[in-house]
């Protein structure tokens, strides 16, 4: 007590006389508490404008601590009902050590944040039947520096939804951020519907026995996966022979349901699907603006699934809607997402008719993309078109057969062309051309945006026509 050196351990009546002893003229600090005296025995308030002074220490045995201060609250948390069925606004729950959780805990007022202080040993642990151990809506959420658990299959950890149609933003205004946790020993993860962001950073996805969903993802206008590992989706107590794997993709966008997602970060991650598990599923039916899956490693070791969908031929299909919007590069595991195509004319016998500049005349169907990432080919005319959503300079190499019709000396000239214009720096002209047969390439680099187009012209300076027989064309990011 400020300016008071009175043991803590006297009776209340040797406690009073010591006050008095000390200072008889002073007013006992307590003196707005009923039975001042007893303030280590019963309930009582240390009044405004007061001070406690605490020498050599103080211990809690058995109790938590709660403190108010700049208008947050900070509880610790060492019981079930500490934590209540729905966590208070402003409040930042201690988790000490480890506590179970029968109930299923609503997170709909704002400023609760769960913390730890060690991931192996702060420990909620969700015993509960059905349902979700923490079901956020609405709101700003925070879990940092926690392992998170359940017992009972077909339970998950978190559903969040932060989403209203006919919004701003289609009502993604809250942020959710996981940090530092470890998911272990559980069933579902994640279910996540909206969000302006999401941010999961330096977490642990281990022995997980999903039968539902693992990290779910709908609608989310930012998504951030940052240094995470999700490995080991298997029952934890069989490893000499594991048994009990997850059966469903760890990372899943699915389809757009109230909107799209905005912009996706993966990055530097390990992820090891095993069995019929799936490492990254992005849903066909849905569309990002900005994607980035870069610097990961993805394990294919004892995998019956994919560790990369959707797929086409069995490789990544980084041409459906659902990714042309994604950078996919220097990844273990996947191919980069390089921009490019191989087109081949075989055995052509349509002449093109000479004079000005023109497409090479082909075959109705004759054009056949060998392998194409991002730009499609007309099998009639032989136009390449470029449909990514970035600018890209490409690299195009052209080799081609040419029969000429005719027997003048007519000037001809090749050269490639981008949406309906002769690139004048790819010109090969050819004066003066004697032979009637001929082999010939065009090497040249240009700059697309998405829908430019690259075709293989030819121009005669009389009126001799020209017979291109085969073509291959390689157009590559």
């Amino acid at each position: 007590m400020a300016g008071t050196d009175i043991k803590r351990n006297l009776p209340n009546d040797e406690y009073s006389a010591a006050v008095n002893a000390n200072n008889p003229s002073a007013t006992n600090p307590f003196a707005t508490i009923a039975d001042a005296g007893s303030i280590y025995a019963t309930d009582g308030t240390i009044a405004t404008t007061r001070v406690a002074t605490i020498q050599n220490g103080l211990t809690w045995s058995g109790s938590t601590i709660l403190r108010s201060t700049n208008n947050m609250n900070v509880k610790e948390v060492i019981q079930e009902s500490d934590l209540g069925t729905t966590l208070a606004a402003n409040t930042v729950y201690l988790i000490r050590g480890k506590v179970t959780v029968s109930q299923p805990i609503s997170v709909i007022n704002e400023g609760s944040i769960i913390l730890g202080t060690n991931r192996e040993t702060d420990n909620l642990e969700y015993t509960g039947a059905t349902g979700n151990l923490f079901n956020v809506s609405d709101v700003n959420f925070t879990i940092s520096h926690l392992k998170l658990s359940s017992t009972t299959t077909g339970t998950g950890i978190l559903r969040a939804d932060n989403i209203t149609a006919g919004q701003p933003n289609t009502g993604r205004l809250k942020v959710l951020n996981i940090d530092n946790c470890q998911f272990r020993n559980c069933y579902d993860v994640m279910d996540i519907s909206g969000f302006d962001l999401v941010d999961i950073n330096q977490c642990l996805f281990i022995y997980v026995e999903a039968t539902n969903y693992g990290l779910r993802f709908e609608d989310t206008s930012k998504l951030q996966i940052t240094s995470c590992e999700l490995i080991r989706w298997f029952d934890e107590s069989t490893i000499a022979a594991p048994s009990g794997f997850a059966t469903v993709s760890m990372i899943e966008l699915q389809d757009n349901n109230l909107a799209s997602f905005g912009a996706i970060n993966i990055n530097g991650c390990i992820i090891h699907p095993q069995q019929n598990q799936n490492g990254i599923d992005i849903g066909t039916g849905s569309t990002t603006a900005f994607g980035t899956i870069s610097s990961n490693a993805f394990v294919n070791g004892n995998l019956l699934g994919d560790v990369f969908l959707p797929v086409a031929s069995g490789l990544p299909d980084y041409s459906s809607t659902a990714t042309i919007g994604y950078d996919i590069f220097a990844n273990q595991g996947i191919l980069n997402s390089t921009s490019g195509t191989v087109t081949t004319v075989t055995a052509n016998i349509l002449a093109t008719a000479g004079g000005a500049a023109k497409i090479v005349a082909i075959d109705t169907g004759l054009a056949i993309q060998q392998a194409g990432v991002r730009f499609t080919v007309d099998a009639n005319t032989g136009r390449n078109t470029y449909i990514g959503t970035k600018q890209v300079y490409v690299s195009i190499h052209c080799n081609f057969d040419f029969i000429k019709q005719g027997k003048g000396t007519d000037d001809y000239r090749f050269s490639i062309a981008k949406n309906g214009t002769s690139l004048t720096g790819s010109v090969l002209a050819l004066p003066d051309l004697d032979d009637i047969t001929g082999v010939a390439t065009l090497v040249y680099g240009t700059l697309l945006n998405t829908n430019d187009y690259i075709e293989l012209w030819v121009s005669s300076q009389g009126g001799d026509a020209m017979l291109v027989t085969n073509y291959t064309m390689l157009i590559r990011e």
